[in-house]
């Protein structure tokens, strides 16, 4: 037999179990870059936990006295036919106090105070026992619990506490009236703050409602008192369904302050607001 030959033959177990080293390493490396690779696509597949520091949907910046978008079903009609505009008589009030700007010596009493139906003390009376005190420069935002719509008439009607006095004339605190759909666009009544009432602003009527007057009917200002606004006033600026009312005080824009005005600290100055009452609103016929 050839030399060569047998040479050759005896080193062939050693050659096969080389080459089956060498496809197994091969294998296996593929095996672990197929691993690797499925498992960078898993990462990429993987979601963001609930936990991740990046957020899905980055926070819109508001601008500074607007109110976060309210999650309610829309409040203006869809349709004109599908709701009307006519007295309310259930709803008709204030129900939530969606922000307060306490301004400077102000703070007296408590937010609940201005919700539901407002109490008074008479004309002559200037109720302190129902009232939120805004403080000078003070700023407070309400949500009606029904939409007011523009009807016959008054729309809404604000609640101060001025008060008749023995010589006839009114003490006052008036306040700037603005309405909004959403919260964040706001149209103002014309607040003449040295022009005799109604002047269109609040805090200027006197309230005939009291504890002992609960006959009197709040919607009706000529009984009830209080600061008519009718939103035909604003012309084409008026929104057409108003859930948010605003009211800040102006009483810094006196011309000629009263002894009270200078000196009412420690935390009651400004307008005090008892309540708000809706007159017209949008509802189902």
């Amino acid at each position: 037999m050839n030399p060569f030959f047998v040479s050759n033959l005896k080193m062939m177990p050693f050659l096969f179990v080389t080459c089956l080293a060498f496809s197994c390493e091969k294998k296996s490396k593929k095996v672990t870059a197929h691993s690797e690779d499925s498992e960078k696509i898993q990462e990429k597949k993987e979601l963001p936990s609930v936990d991740s520091p990046v957020p899905l949907h980055p926070p819109q910046a508001s601008e500074p006295g607007t109110v976060p978008q309210p999650d309610l079903p829309p409040v203006a009609p869809p349709a004109a036919d599908a709701y009307i505009a006519k007295p309310v008589r259930e709803k008709a009030f204030a129900d939530k106090v969606v922000s307060f700007q306490k301004g400077l010596q102000g703070g007296y009493g408590s937010e609940e105070l201005v919700l539901g139906v407002p109490v008074g003390c008479s004309r002559s009376c200037g109720n302190t026992n129902s009232v939120l005190s805004l403080g000078t420069g003070g700023r407070i935002i309400l949500s009606v619990a029904s939409p007011i719509a523009d009807g016959e008439g008054a729309d809404f009607i604000v609640f101060e506490n001025p008060f008749l006095r023995a010589s006839g004339t009114v003490f006052f605190e008036p306040g700037e009236v603005a309405v909004s759909e959403d919260g964040i666009h706001w149209v103002s009544f014309p607040c003449q703050v040295n022009t005799p009432a109604p002047n269109g602003c609040a805090g200027y009527a006197p309230v005939n409602l009291s504890p002992h007057n609960l006959n009197l009917n709040p919607q009706d200002p000529i009984a009830a008192g209080g600061d008519a606004f009718d939103l035909a006033t604003l012309g084409e600026k008026a929104p057409r369904s108003v859930r948010y009312i605003s009211i800040t005080d102006v009483s810094s824009l006196i011309e000629k302050p009263e002894w009270f005005h200078k000196k009412c600290g420690p935390n009651i100055c400004g307008f005090d607001l008892d309540g708000i009452v809706v007159v017209n609103a949008w509802i189902a016929p």
